[in-house]
C-alpha cells in the first residue's frame, strides 16, 4: 500500500492500462480462480469460475482509503452480481463472506476446507477439458466480445482522475499507515 498508492497518484501506474487488469478481455481460455483467505474482488473479476473455501472473504476496500477500485470493478461487478450487493461492496469497502459471495453468484463452488479448494477447481477444469476445445474457446470469446466494456473503462479512468489527486486520497493511506481512522473532507 505504501508504494502502490503513491504510484497510482503520480500516474506511474495507470489502472485501466495495467495488463493484469485488462488482459482478461483478450483471453479466451477458461480461467478458474481458487480462493482461500482474503481476496480483493479486483483479482477474481477476470475469472470465469471461482472456487472458494468457507473462510474466504471478498472486498473492494479502496473507498476506506479515499480511493476507488479503478481496475474495472465498477463495470464488471454490478453486471455479474445483484446491484444492491455490488453497491454494498463498492460503497462500504467492507468484506463479504464466502457464503454470501456464493449466495449472490460471485462464487461458483463453496467448499468447507482449504484442502478442497484446489481439487474442486481441478474438477471444474477437467469437466471443461472433456468438451471440444474449439467450442469452449468460441463460447467464451462470444460471451466476452458481446459484452463490450471499452467505453465503460474510459469513463471509469476519467472519473478516477478526480479521486486520484484529492486530499482524501492523501488522507486515507496516511491514516492507514498511522493506524488511525481517516478524517475525510470530500475534497
Amino acid at each position: 500500500l505504501d508504494t502502490m498508492i503513491p504510484a497510482v497518484r503520480s500516474g506511474e501506474w495507470e489502472i485501466n492500462t495495467d495488463p493484469t487488469k485488462r488482459v482478461f478481455s483478450d483471453i479466451f481460455k477458461p480461467i478458474i480462480c481458487a480462493v482461500n483467505g482474503f481476496a480483493t474482488v479486483e483479482l477474481i473479476q477476470g475469472a470465469d469460475l471461482v472456487v472458494a473455501s468457507e473462510n474466504a472473504k471478498f472486498a473492494l476496500g479502496e473507498v476506506r482509503w479515499g480511493m476507488i477500485a479503478a481496475g474495472g470493478s465498477h463495470i464488471r461487478v454490478p453486471r455479474y452480481i445483484p446491484w444492491m450487493v455490488a453497491m454494498e461492496l463498492l460503497l462500504t469497502g467492507r468484506p463479504i463472506s464466502a457464503r454470501r459471495a456464493y449466495e449472490v453468484g460471485m462464487v461458483n463452488r463453496l467448499v468447507k476446507t482449504v484442502d478442497e479448494v484446489l481439487p474442486t477447481a481441478m474438477e471444474l477444469a477437467e469437466l471443461i477439458c472433456e468438451n471440444a476445445p474449439l467450442a469452449v474457446r468460441t463460447a467464451k470469446e462470444i460471451a466476452v466480445r458481446a459484452w463490450n466494456h471499452e467505453p465503460a473503462f474510459v469513463l471509469e479512468n476519467a472519473l478516477f482522475q478526480r479521486v486520484r489527486y484529492s486530499e482524501d486520497a492523501e488522507e486515507g493511506p496516511r491514516a492507514y499507515m498511522e493506524k488511525r481512522k481517516p478524517v475525510f473532507k470530500g475534497k
